[in-house]
């Protein structure tokens, strides 16, 4: 996860990022800085449970099991591989919306 907001205290729209959920890769401060500099109070979701920010190698010295998540614990929804980025995604929206410097009103979620 990537958390960003603009350097001028006061209450600030948000914006939660859900990325794609491919197999992992590293997120971009870019992603995050960007949109805070536009006056964003900003979260990007890593939506596998790996380090967001480490280098290619990383990523693809991955188990090949996590490269094809989709298959994990596909036929039980206790234990669906999607069950943690689901749960993932709402955090993060119960966190930014729970900031004291949000505007309480306006909420955006895109995909990455």
């Amino acid at each position: 996860m990537a958390a960003c907001q603009t350097k001028k205290p006061r209450k600030l729209p948000a914006l939660v990022i859900f990325q794609w959920a491919s197999p992992p890769y590293p997120l971009q401060k870019q992603w995050v800085i960007s949109h805070a500099a536009e006056g964003w109070l900003t979260l990007n979701i890593e939506p596998h449970d790996v380090l967001p920010d480490q280098p290619p190698t990383y990523y693809q010295a991955l188990p090949d099991s996590l490269k094809h998540y989709e298959s994990i614990g596909n036929n039980d929804r206790d234990k669906s591989y999607f069950l943690r980025m689901y749960l993932a995604d709402y955090r993060a929206v119960d966190y930014i919306t729970s900031r004291p410097d949000w505007d309480g009103k306006t909420l955006l979620a895109r995909h990455g």
